[in-house]
C-alpha cells in the first residue's frame, strides 16, 4: 500500500463524512469461533453510511470502545470487534487474529450501501491490522520468511484487502516493544527458567543503577556509550530467550516436554526497562519532546509475542 495514497484517501473520506447522531443501541454480532464477537455501530440519523470501519485489538475489549461511538456520530458504520484472544494475553496466537480481521472485513463488505472498508488500529491494534493488510496485499510469503519464528498456513492465502488503514498512536509491534522493554542486564535466564533461580544482574548494564545514569527521584539520563552497550545486551538476551523457547517447543513436539501442548515460559525482568521511558540519553529523545517523554512513568503492559530474531546491537530507538 502506498502511504501517500492511503493518507489522501483517508482525508477525502473524512471530508465526505456527514454529521449524524451517534448509535444509541449498537447491535451485538456473534462470529465464529464463538470467542469472536463484535458490536455494530450505525448512525441514528443522517444519510446511510457508505464507509465501514473495523476496529480491533489483539486482546482488548472493544465492544464499547469510545472511538466506535465517535466515528458513528460522524456518519460511518463501525464494527468494533473482540478477537478470539480478548482479555487474555496467554491465548494470543498472533497470526490467528488476522483470520478474525478477515471475518470482520467480510461482514462489513456484506452490509447494504458499504462501498469502502477501512481498518482502524489503536496501540496494539495497529500491529494487528497492518499485519493483516500486509499479508492481504503481498500474499502468505510475507508471513513465511526465513526470519519468522512462527509461519502462517495456507488458510491465510487470498485474504481480502481493506481499502485503507487508520493508525492511531500505534506501537511498533509486539516484537519491537518486547525488545525495547527487556532488561538487558539479566544474564541467567536458563537458570531462572529451569530451576527458579533469582535473576543475576550485570552491574555494568543495570539500567536501574545510579552509576549508569538512573535517577530514582526523577528522569534518568544515560550516556550514549551506555545506551549502545545496553541495546546490544537487550538483543543478545532476546536471542538467548528465543533459543530457550525453541528448545522447549522442540521437546513438546518430540514428546519429551513437560506438557503435550503449551508450556509456561515465565520471564523475569522482561518489562519496564526501556531507556527512553526511564528518561533517555543525551541525544534521545530530542529536546522538543523531552519534557513529555521523560516524565512518563514506566509502562508495565505485558507483551510476549516475538515475530523475528533481533541482531546483536540492533536495538532500535524511537
Amino acid at each position: 500500500m502506498k502511504l501517500l495514497a492511503t493518507v489522501v484517501t483517508l482525508l477525502a473520506l473524512v471530508g465526505l463524512a456527514s454529521p449524524a447522531g451517534a448509535q444509541t443501541n449498537p447491535r451485538y454480532v456473534q462470529f465464529q469461533p464463538r470467542a469472536v464477537k463484535g458490536a455494530q455501530y450505525v448512525p441514528d440519523a443522517g444519510p446511510a453510511p457508505h464507509v465501514g470501519i473495523l476496529a480491533l485489538h489483539r486482546t482488548s475489549n472493544y465492544l464499547g470502545y469510545h472511538g466506535c461511538r465517535e466515528l458513528s456520530r460522524r456518519g460511518y458504520m463501525v464494527l468494533c470487534m473482540n478477537p478470539r484472544s480478548d482479555n487474555n494475553e496467554a491465548l494470543v496466537r498472533w497470526e490467528s487474529n488476522a483470520l478474525d480481521v478477515k471475518t470482520g472485513l467480510t461482514f462489513l463488505r456484506s452490509q447494504p450501501g458499504i462501498t469502502t472498508v477501512l481498518l482502524y488500529g489503536f496501540s496494539g491494534g495497529g500491529a494487528a491490522t497492518s499485519f493483516y493488510q500486509a499479508v492481504a496485499e503481498t500474499g502468505i510469503g510475507y508471513c513465511n520468511g526465513s526470519a519468522k519464528l512462527v509461519k502462517c498456513g495456507t488458510e491465510f492465502a487470498g485474504l481480502p484487502r481493506a481499502d485503507g488503514i487508520i493508525l492511531v498512536d500505534t506501537n511498533p509491534g509486539n516484537a519491537a516493544s518486547a525488545l525495547r522493554r527487556l532488561n538487558g542486564a539479566v544474564t541467567n535466564d536458563d537458570e531462572m527458567l529451569e530451576r527458579g533461580a533469582p535473576p543475576k544482574i550485570d552491574p555494568a548494564l543495570d539500567p536501574f543503577s545510579p552509576a549508569n545514569g538512573y535517577n530514582p527521584h526523577g528522569a534518568s539520563k544515560y550516556s550514549d556509550a551506555f545506551a549502545t552497550r545496553y541495546f546490544a545486551a537487550q538483543a543478545a538476551r532476546m536471542n538467548r530467550l528465543i533459543e530457550l523457547a525453541q528448545k522447549r517447543l522442540r521437546a513438546i513436539e518430540s514428546g519429551g516436554g513437560r506438557f503435550t501442548d503449551d508450556d509456561v515460559f515465565l520471564l523475569s525482568r522482561a518489562d519496564t526497562a526501556e531507556l527512553m521511558l526511564l528518561g533517555g540519553t543525551s541525544t534521545w529523545p530530542p529536546a522538543r519532546i523531552r519534557t513529555t517523554s521523560s516524565s512518563r512513568a514506566p509502562i508495565t503492559t505485558r507483551r510476549r509475542a516475538y515475530a523475528a530474531r533481533p541482531r546483536p546491537g540492533s536495538m532500535p530507538t524511537r
